[in-house]
This record gives structure tokens, sequence and C-alpha cells, in this order.
């Protein structure tokens, strides 16, 4: 299939036999499906799809591809409480994964609770995190439109300096910092809550992720009610929502067909689509490729993670067939970095796998799933 995608799905019954092969055949069933339905669709086509190369679908890391330190894979940061991870290529570099971790934390004696501040990790290897630095805190809430939280940062350099978006409970914040650790707030909020903007119904926009595109100008891209919006920029502190209805929500089709015994398929997000994160890339052929990652809920109670991209900065976003990463660990919250051969994914899980509703933790995965990510002596 070499036609250009829609936001809209393909039938349902093709939906559904393009999601059982990439779930259900393994390393081949992935190549048949993706090449077939425009998931990762070969440049030779005329570059009318999407490319994938290294965009997913993940698998998580493995024993032995980080440091065990306490941590069980595929854990990357096991304190418990932490949530919503943003990393930052240091040093800008795609030959050297060194990576920054920016996370939302709860209090470590609740960590059930809201995020009261957001912390950082740093890692040669991108895998190498200490999980057990106590003073990592690189913002606390300190304004009265934060109400005592701040939480889900994103993360991304602009000029010389570091910009850091992140929610609180009168809407999205902006800080700036020179080094990436000490941070100065935009002291009101750069978006908050439009009655006048009827599918939000009213929520406070939360979730923020942002993408500087190549005219300068900004993305945001955010959550509100179970959909993700978006919002632009000239300045990254002066918003404007983008009209027309969300960028990506639910899909719940009237006519969706009920599973039966012999199928596999279920939706991956026609209840909620929260956790976005966008980044801008190039494919083969030099067109640039904007990319939102997701976390999907669908009707059975599973969390999964979605991919939407579009070419340049503005339009529609076509959604993938399947799932970048399953619901093994229940995952949200998504992060990626893109490495020259490889690309690292970190995503929020719960701490301990076996109970889905224990407190929040950051686990790790890569893309392509070939890849080996040993490390020295392990």
């Amino acid at each position: 299939m070499t036609r250009r995608l829609s936001a809209s799905f393909l039938p349902h019954h093709a939906r559904a036999a393009a999601v059982f092969l990439f779930i259900g055949a393994g390393a081949a069933g992935v190549a048949l499906a993706v090449n077939a339905c425009g998931v990762r669709a070969p440049d030779s086509h005329g570059d009318e799809n999407l490319p994938n190369a290294k965009a997913g679908p993940f698998r998580v890391l493995r024993a032995g591809e980080a440091p065990p330190q306490d941590r069980t894979m595929p854990y990357a940061l096991r304190r418990k409480g932490t949530r919503d991870p943003c990393a930052l290529d240091i040093d800008g570099n795609p030959a050297t994964p060194d990576v920054r971790l920016y996370v939302a934390a709860s209090d470590r004696s609740y960590p059930d609770g809201p995020p009261v501040a957001i912390l950082a990790f740093e890692a040669a290897d991108g895998r190498s995190f200490d999980p057990k630095t106590e003073d990592a805190t690189v913002l606390v809430p300190s304004e009265a439109w934060e109400e005592g939280r701040v939480g889900a940062p994103s993360v991304l350099r602009v000029g010389n300096q570091v910009w850091m978006y992140y929610d609180a409970a009168g809407g999205i914040g902006l800080a700036r910092s020179d080094d990436g650790l000490h941070f100065t707030k935009v002291p009101t909020p750069v978006l908050t809550a439009d009655a006048a903007v009827a599918w939000e119904a009213g929520a406070t926009p939360s979730e923020p992720s942002v993408v500087q595109v190549d005219d300068g100008s900004f993305r945001m891209f955010y959550v509100a009610a179970s959909s993700i919006g978006e919002a632009r920029s000239l300045d990254g502190e002066r918003w404007e929502r983008v009209t027309g209805g969300p960028a990506i929500s639910p899909v719940a089709p009237p006519d969706f067909p009920t599973p039966d015994a012999d199928s596999v398929y279920e939706p991956i997000d026609d209840v909620r689509v929260s956790g976005p994160f966008a980044v801008m890339g190039t494919s083969s052929l030099g067109r640039r490729i904007l990319r939102v990652y997701y976390a999907g809920l669908n009707r059975i109670g599973l969390w999964s993670l979605g991919l939407a991209a579009r070419y340049d900065g503005d339009g529609v976003l076509q959604r993938a067939y399947g799932p970048v990463l399953g619901n093994l660990y229940a995952p949200k919250g998504p992060s990626v970095v893109f490495f020259d051969d490889f690309t690292l994914l970190w995503f929020t899980a719960p701490e301990d796998r076996t109970k889905p509703d224990s407190a929040p933790a950051i686990g790790e995965g890569v893309a392509p799933a070939t890849v080996s990510l040993q490390l020295p002596g392990l």
C-alpha cells in the first residue's frame, strides 16, 4: 500500500489484519505488516508514506543491557513515584548516547501521590542512570498557580539555553536554564484552560510536549479531556491553539466489530490518548518528519504506546496501525532520542509489573528490536 494515509483509519477489517501481523507473527510478521501498510514504508515508493526507520516498534531492555544496580529489567529508574520521562541528548551528537533524563516525582513518602518535583539524572550510555541519587531536583513548585505541584516535563534545547515546559494545577508553565540544571520560571502559565474550545470540555491543559520546527517556530502537543491538542507559537511563550479539533483523539467507531476467538486484535486507543512526545526527524530522501508518540488506553483497560506523524511542521497527523510498544508493561508517557544506530525509548510503567496499580517508575526500550546493547563485562 503506497497511498498517503489520512488521520482516519483503514476499514476495520484491514486494520485488524495489519495489527494481527504486527503483534502476532514475530519478527517476520513485523516486517510484513509495516511494509504492507505504511508503518515503515520504504522510501523507494516515492516517499509518499511516512518512513519509520528506527522509530519503532520497540522492545524493552534485557538483562545485561544496563547495569543491575538493584534494578529489574526493563527499568532504567526504579525509584518509586517517578513518571513522565523526558530525555535530552546532552551534547546533541547522535554518535554518543549521553542522556539527561528529566522525570516528574512524587514525595518519596507518598509515591502514589501527585508530582511535587522534577528531577534530572544522567547516563553516558543512555542506560546507566543512578537510581539512588538523593538530591537530583531541578524544579519545585514556587508559584501560586502551580498549587504545590509540577510535573510532565518537556525539555528542549533552544539556542544556548535549555527550556522546560511542565504542567501544574493552573496550566502549562515554562522555565529556562543556561545549564539544564538551574531553571528560572516564567511567572505565569503559558497555556491555560479555554472554555471556548468545545472538545477540551473546560479541562486544564496538561502533559505538554514542545518541539521547535525548521522555521524556528514551536509546536506544542498537550492533553485535555481524553484527547491531545496542538498549539503553535513564534516565540515559545505566547501560544495559540490550532483550530479544528484535537490533533489526536480516541477512535471508537460505532461499527467496530467485537473481537472473536480467532482474533488477537484490540484497538489501542479507543478510550483515551495522553502523554504526547513530539520529535523532528528526516527521511532518507531529506523530507522532514514530525513524529508524535503517545499513550493509548483501550476499552479493556490496557495501555500501549502509539505513533502518529506528518511531513514538515503542519498538517494532519497520520496514525501508525499498531503499537510501537505493547501493553505488557502498561506503558505511558513516552520519550525517545534517536542516535546513529538505534533509538532509545523511556516510558512510565508500574514499579511492580505484577501489580498494575503500584507506584510508577521508568522503563526503557530500544529500536530496532534486533540491535544488541550489551554492556562490556555483563
